[in-house]
């Protein structure tokens, strides 16, 4: 028999934060554990529409485990955020893990800094859809409380079902085959990332652990990023607007790319 990994042993957290280095917290303005991410490229850090209705502030990467972060080299201040046009998300009443209606459930967040990459590298994306996902074992990872005041990377196996409502829309739906195997502590990682192998093929779309089918079958849903990749490429291909939160100015501005040719005429006019 194998030994099962203890998710509250500290080199069960660092194996798991070293396999999945590009995972990162979300964090508020007071600095308190939001949601999970990916990082998919120097600026960005994909993870659910839902996650985006918090009110996200700081990017924290390179951190396996950790009770209250502050400001340091690790932590990025968020630039600007951007759910799907076309998102939907409908709750049943008095219900926060169970959705009538779930649609586009996919957002971006982009830091200040272009700096992301450079600490970690990025994860391989699939562009499979959910057809292609039957049967398919995925690992859900993200961060969740393993006691009562430290927050942790943890992970989940998750055997691929058929979903249950036909109003989630690119998604596919996993259950815990045996609840024996666990190998998280708490309810995590939502937003963050689902895959097959090592390639990253969804978004956590509820806390894992949050949702059942029966009382004995933990069930959770996942957004399939295949049908967005052109939504992720593009997202930003109009002009940009962002708060610059590093000069606490609080109106919108348009991101303007310097004109090297111009300054470059501009620069030699002078020296003539």
């Amino acid at each position: 028999m194998v030994a099962l990994e203890d998710p509250k042993d500290w080199k069960t957290i660092e194996m798991v934060a070293e396999e999945h280095p590009y995972v990162v917290a979300l964090l508020d303005g007071a600095l308190f554990y939001m949601c999970t991410g990916t990082i998919i490229n120097d600026r960005t850090v994909l993870t659910s529409g839902k996650c985006l209705k918090n009110d996200l502030k700081y990017v924290a990467v390179t951190i396996a485990a950790f009770d209250r972060i502050s400001v340091n080299s690790n932590v990025f201040t968020i630039a600007f955020k951007r759910r799907h046009g076309e998102y939907s998300f409908q709750l049943k009443p008095n219900s926060d893990s169970d959705a009538i209606k779930m649609q586009n459930n996919i957002g971006l967040v982009l830091t200040v800094k272009p700096l992301l990459e450079s600490l970690v590298s990025r994860p391989r994306i699939g562009n499979l859809n959910y057809k292609k996902l039957k049967k398919a074992a995925l690992v859900a990872v993200g961060f969740g409380k393993i006691n009562r005041r430290v927050i942790a990377i943890q992970k989940q196996i998750y055997q691929k079902v058929s979903c249950i409502n036909s109003n989630w829309n690119n998604c596919v739906c996993g259950i815990e085959e045996d609840s024996n195997l666990r190998t998280y502590v708490d309810q995590f990682g939502e937003g963050g990332p689902v895959l097959l192998g090592s390639v990253v093929v969804g978004i956590v779309s509820f806390p894992c652990a949050s949702m059942s089918v029966s009382s004995v079958a933990t069930y959770n849903v996942f957004t399939v990023i295949g049908p967005y990749e052109y939504w992720i490429n593009n997202a930003y291909e109009s002009p940009m607007r962002f708060i610059s939160q590093e000069a606490q100015i609080s109106s919108f501005q348009k991101r303007v790319e310097p004109n090297y040719l111009y300054l470059y005429l501009l620069i030699l006019q002078m020296f003539r």
